[in-house]
Protein backbone atom coordinates (compact mmCIF):
# COMPACT_ATOMS: atom_id res chain seq x y z
CA UNK A 1 0.00 0.00 0.00
CA UNK A 2 1.10 3.23 -1.09
CA UNK A 3 1.60 5.67 1.89
CA UNK A 4 0.05 8.71 1.48
CA UNK A 5 2.05 12.29 0.43
CA UNK A 6 2.40 15.64 1.47
CA UNK A 7 4.05 18.83 0.79
CA UNK A 8 4.43 21.50 3.25
CA UNK A 9 5.00 24.41 2.55
CA UNK A 10 6.11 26.89 5.24
CA UNK A 11 8.90 29.48 5.35
CA UNK A 12 9.45 29.34 9.12
CA UNK A 13 11.72 26.44 9.11
CA UNK A 14 11.19 25.46 12.57
CA UNK A 15 7.53 25.25 11.85
CA UNK A 16 8.34 23.44 8.63
CA UNK A 17 10.12 20.92 10.78
CA UNK A 18 7.80 20.37 13.84
CA UNK A 19 5.08 19.94 10.95
CA UNK A 20 6.80 17.18 8.73
CA UNK A 21 7.62 15.69 11.94
CA UNK A 22 4.42 15.25 13.15
CA UNK A 23 3.27 13.75 9.95
CA UNK A 24 5.69 11.55 9.71
CA UNK A 25 4.81 10.23 13.09
CA UNK A 26 1.56 9.27 12.06
CA UNK A 27 2.52 7.72 8.82
CA UNK A 28 2.46 10.39 5.99
CA UNK A 29 5.19 10.63 3.67
CA UNK A 30 6.83 14.55 3.40
CA UNK A 31 7.97 16.25 1.17
CA UNK A 32 9.01 20.36 1.86
CA UNK A 33 9.69 23.42 0.69
CA UNK A 34 9.91 26.80 2.22
CA UNK A 35 8.79 29.08 -0.19
CA UNK A 36 5.98 29.19 -2.64
CA UNK A 37 8.76 29.71 -5.85
CA UNK A 38 10.30 26.62 -3.99
CA UNK A 39 6.99 24.46 -4.07
CA UNK A 40 6.21 25.42 -7.73
CA UNK A 41 9.63 22.79 -8.09
CA UNK A 42 7.44 19.86 -7.19
CA UNK A 43 4.92 20.26 -10.27
CA UNK A 44 3.51 17.95 -11.04
CA UNK A 45 1.13 17.76 -8.26
CA UNK A 46 -0.37 14.39 -8.91
CA UNK A 47 2.67 13.05 -6.83
CA UNK A 48 0.66 14.87 -3.91
CA UNK A 49 -2.54 13.30 -1.77
CA UNK A 50 -2.76 17.46 -0.23
CA UNK A 51 -1.13 20.19 -0.59
CA UNK A 52 -0.71 22.14 3.04
CA UNK A 53 0.98 25.73 2.75
CA UNK A 54 1.24 28.63 4.76
CA UNK A 55 -0.61 31.69 4.07
CA UNK A 56 2.22 34.67 4.43
CA UNK A 57 5.33 33.89 2.63
CA UNK A 58 7.70 34.85 -0.72
CA UNK A 59 5.71 34.75 -3.65
CA UNK A 60 3.60 33.55 -4.50
CA UNK A 61 2.07 33.40 -1.44
CA UNK A 62 -0.87 30.62 0.22
CA UNK A 63 -3.41 31.82 -1.87
CA UNK A 64 -1.53 32.47 -5.30
CA UNK A 65 0.15 28.68 -4.48
CA UNK A 66 -2.90 27.47 -4.33
CA UNK A 67 -4.58 29.07 -7.21
CA UNK A 68 -1.47 27.97 -9.63
CA UNK A 69 -2.03 24.24 -8.17
CA UNK A 70 -6.42 24.31 -8.37
CA UNK A 71 -5.20 25.32 -12.29
CA UNK A 72 -3.49 21.71 -13.72
CA UNK A 73 -5.01 19.59 -10.72
CA UNK A 74 -8.17 21.81 -9.19
CA UNK A 75 -9.25 18.68 -7.10
CA UNK A 76 -5.81 18.65 -5.01
CA UNK A 77 -7.21 18.87 -1.35
CA UNK A 78 -5.41 22.47 -0.34
CA UNK A 79 -5.34 23.29 3.85
CA UNK A 80 -4.05 27.30 4.39
CA UNK A 81 -2.39 28.09 7.51
CA UNK A 82 -1.26 31.54 9.17
CA UNK A 83 -0.53 32.51 12.20
CA UNK A 84 -1.98 35.67 11.52
CA UNK A 85 -5.67 34.46 11.34
CA UNK A 86 -6.98 37.70 12.04
CA UNK A 87 -5.96 39.56 8.56
CA UNK A 88 -7.95 37.16 6.82
CA UNK A 89 -11.34 36.04 7.61
CA UNK A 90 -12.31 32.52 6.85
CA UNK A 91 -14.90 33.42 4.28
CA UNK A 92 -11.67 35.14 2.10
CA UNK A 93 -9.87 31.91 2.16
CA UNK A 94 -12.52 29.37 2.01
CA UNK A 95 -13.97 31.72 -1.31
CA UNK A 96 -10.31 31.25 -2.35
CA UNK A 97 -11.30 27.25 -2.67
CA UNK A 98 -9.29 26.65 0.44
CA UNK A 99 -10.59 23.21 2.14
CA UNK A 100 -9.14 24.19 5.18
CA UNK A 101 -8.09 26.97 7.17
CA UNK A 102 -6.38 27.21 9.87
CA UNK A 103 -4.14 28.97 12.35
CA UNK A 104 -0.40 28.18 13.59
CA UNK A 105 1.78 28.91 16.31
CA UNK A 106 2.07 32.78 16.89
Amino acid sequence: MRQASILVVEDDSLTLEAIAEVLQSVGYACQTATSGKEALNFIPWDKFDMILSNLHMPGPNGLQLMSMVRNTAPDMPFIITSGYIQEHTYSQVFEAGADDFGDGPN
